[in-house]
């Protein structure tokens, strides 16, 4: 029984210390100032008073320090109509030294920051983005003070008083000096690796989408500079630089360019994705989240802010749902742009994971891991432009694809009478002009009919693709190869003009004609033999335009098949008759 209750003792006792611990920790709400790369965040170092009526001074919230209440994590509160004040106590060493404390969202209409001094009141500074950025206390996109306390070690209770219609959030941090110096200057510069890279897109586009009379970029360019500016708002560089005098538009634009921007995505994503003929039935919905976006822009503007901005986080909500939606469906019915298209949308969030990671501790904070979420962005847009590279890139080859099939012949590959006529036509404007020669042949072959009509138009497909590539064997790749009729093959080789090489050529275009061709049965013996007539006909020479050339060309192969058959004629040795003379040698 002793040796139990000494047990039962010594448990108690040190379940009570553990208490006084935790009674004495809880208690213990200073922050010890003292140098940190990333600054000292104040939660678990707040205390909080609600002031509904808004009328407390700060001699007054001081006096009422029974009714603050420990915050145990950050201090977000949410959308409210209320005025909170902050109290938190920080221990400075005896060091002399500058400390500063920034407020870093710098969405907040009303900020106040109530100092002791030696004598025992209170110096205040003010902030909010109802009053003129140059009237802040430093000129920095956040809320950022300097902390005027009491020379020497000391322990000092400082008040700040927030009011805003906006979502209220106060992550407090502290920061020494020089380590917020070297902060700024890495933030600064990737800030503007960030402005620059997403500027840079923005132009090059536009400029693209101007030469092309293409809408899809012009919505492209809306849908990043709005992104543009939304990263700008939440990063407090809108009131900074491009309306610091404008409080009225500084609070409006919480509303405005969310909007503007949810409606230019929508614009944007319903172009690229051409969702009318993909997913027809999720149109709707987004052009509703359109004219809900138009109808809360004027909501805000004609008084009902508070709400207005309520609703448009809402709005934001369901449009990322649906235009994921939307591209999720676009990549299972195939459309391969989507696939990089939904990549984009997915890296913001990606950056939000990481910063609320970080918020929640389990990430270290760096200068890298702080600014994810606008590194994300440009990523997003970024992908968004390869996107639109690579779609213009599949227009592009499905045009050329149509139109390879409308200039040439489906079944031997070759140029057809459309394609021959763009050839010949292009060198009639440009080679003619440089006084490039030109050799055209005329091929005939013998007896095609006859055996089309014999074994049937299969076994002649098959001749013809068998001559096709066997003719294409014969000739550099700089020359062309035409079927403008059904046995009838004309070939252009530019750059030849001596007659010798001509009918050499041609002498070898009719050898490999004849060669046995394989088709297989019905015919016996599994193959066929054909013969072939072949006019030739020089440019300058037999002709001064193309059109002559081919004439000549033309009535050379018939002379051949007059004499004959399987055989050349060069139209240079034919009479005024269209005939040649009687010393043709006969093959």
């Amino acid at each position: 029984m002793g040796t139990t209750d000494s047990r039962r003792g010594i448990f108690v006792t040190l379940l009570l210390a553990l208490c006084c611990l935790f009674a004495a920790t809880a208690a213990r709400a200073d922050l010890a100032l003292e140098y940190a790369p990333h600054g000292q965040s104040l939660i678990g170092h707040v205390s909080v008073l609600v002031d509904p009526t808004g009328r407390l001074s700060a001699q007054e919230a001081r006096a009422q320090s029974e009714r603050f209440t420990p915050l145990t994590s950050s201090a977000s509160f949410g959308y409210s109509s209320d005025v909170y004040w902050l109290r938190f106590t920080l221990t400075q060493d005896s060091l002399p030294r500058s400390w500063l404390l920034e407020l870093p969202y710098p969405y907040l209409d009303d900020v106040r920051l109530y100092t002791p001094r030696s004598d025992g009141s209170m110096s205040e500074q003010r902030a909010g983005d109802h009053m003129p950025f140059a009237s802040w206390p430093l000129p920095y996109r956040n809320f950022l003070f300097p902390l005027t306390l009491p020379p020497g070690h000391g322990t000092h209770t400082l008040y700040l008083r927030v009011a805003t219609g906006d979502s209220l959030s106060v992550p407090l941090v502290v920061w020494e000096e020089e380590a917020f110096q070297l902060y700024a200057r890495e933030e600064a510069l990737l800030f503007g690796l960030y402005y620059g890279l997403m500027l840079a897109m923005l132009f090059y586009n536009a400029f693209v989408g101007t030469l092309l009379r293409d809408r899809t970029f012009y919505y492209y360019v809306a849908c990043s500079f709005f992104a543009l500016l939304i990263v700008a708002e939440l990063n407090g560089h809108t009131l900074q630089y491009l309306w610091p005098n404008f409080p009225w538009l500084a609070d409006q634009q919480h509303n405005l360019i969310p909007c503007i921007y949810v409606t230019s995505l929508v614009l944007w994503q319903q172009a690229f994705l051409n969702l009318r003929q993909t997913v027809p039935w999720i149109v709707r919905p987004l052009l509703a989240i359109i004219a809900a976006a138009i109808a809360l822009i004027l909501f805000s503007l004609i008084g009902f802010y508070g709400l207005g901005n309520q609703l448009t986080m809402y709005l934001a909500a369901i449009t990322i749902v649906l235009t994921l939606l939307a591209s999720i469906f676009c990549v299972a019915r195939g459309h391969r742009p989507a696939r990089i298209f939904l990549l984009a949308q997915l890296t913001p969030m990606a950056g939000s994971f990481l910063l609320v990671m970080r918020n929640l501790g389990y990430m270290t904070p760096s200068t890298l891991l702080n600014h994810s979420f606008q590194l994300a962005t440009s990523l997003e847009m970024l992908l968004f432009s390869i996107a639109l590279a690579y779609r213009i890139y599949l227009l592009r080859r499905e045009r050329h694809a149509a139109l390879d099939l409308a200039l040439h012949d489906p079944l031997t590959g070759l140029l057809n009478r459309h394609g021959l006529e763009r050839r010949l036509a292009r060198f009639s404007h440009a080679g003619q002009r440089r006084n490039e020669e030109l050799t055209l042949m005329v091929l005939d072959l013998d007896g095609f009919k006859q055996l089309n009509d014999r074994y049937g138009h299969k076994t002649g497909d098959l001749v013809l693709r068998e001559v096709a590539r066997r003719l294409k064997a014969c000739i550099r790749t700089t020359d062309f190869i035409a079927r403008p009729g059904n046995d009838e093959f004309i070939i252009g080789l530019p750059g030849m003009f001596s007659h010798s090489d001509g009918a050499q050529l041609a002498d070898k275009l009719i050898d490999q004609v004849a060669l046995p061709i394989p088709v297989g049965s019905p015919v016996p013996g599994g193959t066929v033999q054909l013969t072939a007539s072949v006019g030739v006909a020089f440019m300058p020479g037999d002709a001064d335009q193309v059109e002559g050339l081919l004439e000549q060309a033309d009535l050379a192969m018939y002379v051949a098949k007059s004499e004959g058959r399987n055989r050349y004629e060069l139209a240079a040795a034919m009479g005024e008759e269209g005939y040649r003379p009687p010393a043709w040698q006969a093959r």
